[in-house]
């Protein structure tokens, strides 16, 4: 878990906000929350409440990360670990972690201990519907000659579905070498319930033919943050449950 856990805090890196350098907040106490721009993710498993993560960061209003690990975060009464992380070119980046997360009350409550030792409430985020019994119906090995279908039902929160393309071209490189390319994936929105049908005339095109699609139900919810906090902060809860269908040749 904790490898998984290391290699998601560089995932969500990724997307933060490039900045000149850390704050100036990180080297004086912070006891005001409008200067603090919240950045809150959990990630729990939808077949599986016990196991999931959460990671926060948190800014300046100008985008600056506050790196001072004299603030505290907790979700439900647990300290999140405070980290730094070396990037490429001498860049770090801080980030809050807690690998093993679990709701209490169907819910998560997110504080924060800043450094004039005051605790404020940051967000209230909803746990995810645990899905007991999902069920999945599709051809994993499908051929190109049909429509692809795929039905589900029992997927408790689940209201996105992303389909993912890895597509083999037709014009290789070489005689003996085959090329594929990753194309981006089409997010439609759905229920617990449903089907889908990608009809024959999107497997294939002039460029190539879907070689395998990757098929995620996610299940998203938003938490409701302290309005004290500088705009643009976030709160959000995500799980997922991964399929895949690879095509004959």
């Amino acid at each position: 878990m904790r490898n998984n856990a290391i290699l998601i805090l560089f995932s969500f890196i990724s997307v933060l906000l490039f900045s000149c350098g850390p704050s100036g907040l990180s080297e004086t106490g912070i006891g005001d929350l409008a200067l603090i721009r919240a950045n809150i993710s959990i990630n729990q498993q939808l077949t599986d409440e016990g196991k999931g993560y959460a990671v926060v960061s948190l800014d300046d209003p100008k985008g600056r990360e506050i790196r001072n690990d004299s603030i505290k975060i907790l979700i439900n009464d647990k300290l999140l670990n405070f980290h730094i992380i070396n990037g490429l070119y001498y860049t770090s980046n801080s980030v809050y972690v807690l690998e093993k997360v679990m709701p209490e009350h169907n819910k998560y409550k997110v504080d924060i201990v800043l450094s004039n030792g005051k605790r404020y409430h940051l967000a209230e985020i909803p746990a995810l519907k645990v899905s007991e019994a999902p069920e999945i119906i599709y051809n994993e090995e499908p051929d190109l000659s049909s429509d692809f279908t795929i039905q589900w039902k029992g997927l408790a929160d689940v209201n996105l579905l992303n389909i993912g393309r890895s597509v083999k071209l037709r014009k290789s490189e070489g005689p003996n070498i085959t090329t594929y390319a990753e194309q981006s994936g089409d997010t439609i929105k759905v229920n617990h319930a449903g089907t889908h049908v990608i009809p024959i005339s999107k497997l294939s095109d002039t460029a190539g033919t879907v070689s395998i699609l990757s098929l995620d139900f996610i299940a998203e919810k938003h938490g409701v943050l302290n309005q004290n906090l500088f705009k643009g902060s976030s709160a959000v809860i995500v799980g997922k449950i991964e399929r895949s269908a690879h095509f004959k040749e």
